[in-house]
């Protein structure tokens, strides 16, 4: 009898093992964004010499990041050896396959040696890759505007705020505080599992 118990009782075990190894690294169903995140990302341009990566202005980027992937913030741009220059805004939006398209601005001021106004400048860059390696002309301004061929590496956006594709579904129906609606959401559940009507 004892034996019968124990027998029944690691089948029982063996069970909710196999169950909970069948359920781990599930493809879950994605969730978009459902609230603002934060990234960062920076934007670098040869120093002087076009083409010349060996020295480079370098922008860096914090901007929020709406669930429809566009985004705005600020920048500041640094000359080569990492002397502030300016500050930036930017407008722009997260494209497919890890490409962007924004424009970022800085406005005239006084420049710090007093002898006059540095103009201000504004560039845009369209379907833009985000892999650090591809160098990319602007869109605006051409080359034949200022006289040389802005290239631009952007490194790939790092997001800083957590969102609903990070959950299992329990999870994420209990972040919500439970309910229907939440209960039938398609968040952190497997791919092949039947959602509530």
């Amino acid at each position: 009898m004892f034996r019968k118990m124990i027998t029944a009782g690691l089948a029982v075990a063996m069970l909710a093992v196999a169950a909970s190894s069948a359920s781990a690294d599930v493809p879950r169903c994605e969730s978009p964004v459902t609230t603002a995140a934060t990234a960062t990302f920076s934007a670098t341009t040869p120093y002087g010499e076009p083409g010349n990566w060996a020295r480079f202005w370098t922008r860096d980027y914090t901007v929020t990041v709406q669930p429809d992937g566009t985004f705005a913030g600020t920048g500041k741009v640094y000359r080569d050896g990492g002397e502030f220059f300016a500050d930036e805004t930017i407008t722009g939006k997260f494209g497919a396959n890890n490409t962007v398209t924004f424009t970022a601005t800085y406005a005239s001021f006084p420049k710090p040696d007093g002898s006059g106004i540095e103009n201000g400048f504004s560039y845009t860059m369209t379907n833009a890759p985000m892999d650090g390696v591809t160098a990319t002309s602007p869109s605006a301004p051409t080359p034949s505007e200022i006289g040389f061929d802005m290239v631009t590496k952007l490194t790939t956006p790092q997001m800083v705020a957590a969102t609903s594709t990070d959950m299992n579904h329990g999870e994420y129906v209990s972040s919500m505080g439970g309910g229907k609606a939440a209960a039938q959401a398609c968040k952190g559940m497997p791919l092949n599992s039947k959602q509530g009507k």
